[in-house]
């Protein structure tokens, strides 16, 4: 990368942090955390099957954020096997570890850390898994090179991004929104869910970072809301930094309106006591 490219990766990574720390989202987090890790169970189940994580193996989750999917792992590796979660940003990182404090969960630890520069020896885990992290890293495959380099002989990395915008679990909310706010959906210098939308994309990363036996494929995930459509709402403006200038652009005098066809466009989804956004995402998976 030129110095300028480093630069700008550097500014775009800490006010990412900033915005994914802020403490409306922190908050959001927690008010909505039984919720939210309700609507995750469809995605992380597929991160562990691609994974083949199993009793007894070391994991190093990527970018966990509040604890999904590493607070999961842990209950799978069992007492003989350890997951290290890691976040650069120490606020979502806190509330995981007071999670696992609640639960009782022993074989995890938490280590802020730059997934482009791993503060761990080499080989010195069995599975690496990152779900909807990778799309954040400003510089993917330098977190992939550490990745590989922190991952014994035959051990496994997988990784869960967001295929494309253009799927119910996004536009119920953005429709809307674009429809009296205008302009971009994100903002150009800003960080992109949706950067390994393009098939093939990510998987080409793994190949580039030395690793082999790599495979990518789409999948329909469930996604189920078990709180209300409004409480969809609120927790879609307070935890998605990504949209957060989208939100911010909707005219005050319009916002209840936007509010009103996004509750009516998730009261669509029900399903059971739920609302079911299907997701589809893109699974990659690699050995060392």
């Amino acid at each position: 990368m030129t110095s300028d490219a480093v630069r700008q990766s550097v500014e775009v990574t800490c006010q990412a942090s900033k915005d994914w720390s802020s403490p409306a989202r922190l908050a959001a987090g927690q008010r909505w955390r039984a919720q939210a890790a309700i609507m995750g169970q469809g995605v992380t189940a597929a991160l562990v099957e691609v994974a083949r994580i199993e009793n007894g193996v070391d994991v190093l989750d990527l970018a966990s954020g509040e604890g999904d999917p590493a607070l999961t792992l842990a209950a799978l590796v069992g007492d003989h096997g350890k997951v290290t979660a890691t976040d650069i940003n120490p606020g979502p990182l806190e509330i995981a570890a007071e999670h696992a404090r609640e639960l009782g969960i022993q074989n995890i630890q938490f280590q802020v850390a730059d997934a482009q520069r791993l503060p761990f020896e080499s080989a010195a885990f069995e599975r690496a898994t990152c779900r909807f992290g990778a799309m954040y890293f400003p510089d993917p495959l330098a977190a992939m090179r550490e990745t590989r380099r922190v991952l014994r002989p035959h051990g496994r990395v997988a990784l869960a991004v967001w295929a494309s915008i253009d799927q119910p679990c996004f536009q119920v909310f953005v429709a809307p929104l674009l429809r009296h706010a205008g302009g971009p959906v994100l903002p150009p210098e800003g960080p992109n869910p949706f950067r390994f939308a393009q098939p093939r994309s990510l998987s080409n990363i793994l190949r580039q970072a030395g690793f082999r036996e790599v495979k990518e494929e789409r999948r329909m995930v469930d996604r189920v809301w078990t709180g209300s459509p409004e409480a969809a709402w609120e927790y879609f403006r307070d935890h998605d930094a990504c949209f957060r200038a989208l939100v911010e652009r909707v005219p005050a005098d319009t916002l209840e309106k936007v509010k009103s066809e996004i509750i009516a466009g998730i009261s669509g989804f029900r399903v059971g006591n739920g609302y079911d956004l299907r997701a589809q995402i893109t699974l990659a998976t690699a050995s060392v």
